[in-house]
């Protein structure tokens, strides 16, 4: 049985210092490459410690669904960015798996945390239904926003397809499935073996690849 009792307390001001530890690291003269690997590096080591020390076993549960999940979403980038040429990533002075800067393979990790447990929040104070709708509205937010700002640092961005506000807009409904897919997975598979677990994050993003494609077909084509 999973232990969710407790303040979220430590959860909210550990994201609050690591939001000014990203801050004054992205305005040092390191390669950018390398000053978001250091910030991804980062929150996958500090969040299962934070969940050990609070024996929140809740957050590490989570933590421990999106960690595959964000080393297998390299695999739609590297289609979008290789195939497709609808993404890319710049040289940014860290080495990069196929096409993609290889900090992504952890960096999904931090919005995918987010939205779960945002959902799961949902579920246990409102309504479990009304989690799954939550679960998809934090994805729009946190992607939308991540799309709208982080081209501005040199991160990644979107190139040769409709846009709002550096937004492409193919994307958006891609990023719902997989917030809601990804919400529905983890309450699916939360408690079972490692390897189910592994196999439902693998589906996830199966999933998020074939809602990429459906959305390009009809919104780019």
């Amino acid at each position: 049985m999973r232990r969710v009792q407790g303040s979220d307390k430590p959860l909210i001001v550990a994201h609050l210092v690591f939001a000014m530890i990203c801050i004054a690291t992205l305005l040092t003269p390191f390669p950018r490459g390398w000053q978001f690997a250091l910030l991804v590096l980062l929150y996958n080591i500090g969040l299962p410690v934070l969940a050990s020390r609070f024996q929140r076993s809740d957050w590490l549960s989570i933590w421990i669904f999106v960690l595959p999940l964000s080393i297998f979403q390299v695999f739609p980038d590297w289609w979008l960015s290789a195939q497709l040429k609808t993404l890319v990533f710049p040289e940014d002075g860290f080495f990069k798996i196929g096409t993609v800067s290889a900090y992504m393979a952890l960096l999904w990790v931090i919005p995918l945390f987010l939205i779960i447990y945002i959902a799961e929040k949902v579920r246990i104070h409102i309504n479990p239904a009304g989690a799954f709708l939550a679960a998809g509205l934090a994805g729009l937010i946190i992607f939308g926003l991540s799309e709208a700002t982080l081209w501005k640092i040199g991160s990644w961005h979107a190139q040769d397809v409709k846009m709002i506000a550096h937004m492409a807009l193919y994307v958006l409904p891609a990023e719902f499935i997989l917030s809601t897919a990804a919400y529905t997975f983890y309450r699916l598979s939360f408690q079972s073996p490692p390897l189910v677990r592994i196999i439902a994050a693998f589906s996830v993003m199966l999933m998020y690849t074939g809602a990429l494609c459906f959305f390009y077909f009809f919104i780019e084509g």
